[in-house]
């Protein structure tokens, strides 16, 4: 009837590879966040003292999990 399988459509759907860039040491860099639809992440103070308080708390060398 013209329906393709499904491992048919799969084959043919192209995966964005992404590459890991190591960050360098002594170097800044601009890290923003946003939300579905361009929305606001930041509800209330609350939400923005949990993301700065996860921002000290993940920056680490060595793995978290």
């Amino acid at each position: 009837m013209g329906v393709e399988p499904p491992s048919a459509i799969i084959s043919n759907i192209k995966i964005k590879r992404t590459t890991k860039i190591p960050f360098a040491n002594d170097e800044y860099y601009h890290i923003y966040n946003r939300g579905v639809d361009k929305r606001n992440i930041f509800k209330d103070i609350n939400d923005l003292n949990r993301f700065f308080q996860s921002m000290k708390e993940f920056n680490r060398v060595e793995p978290i999990g």
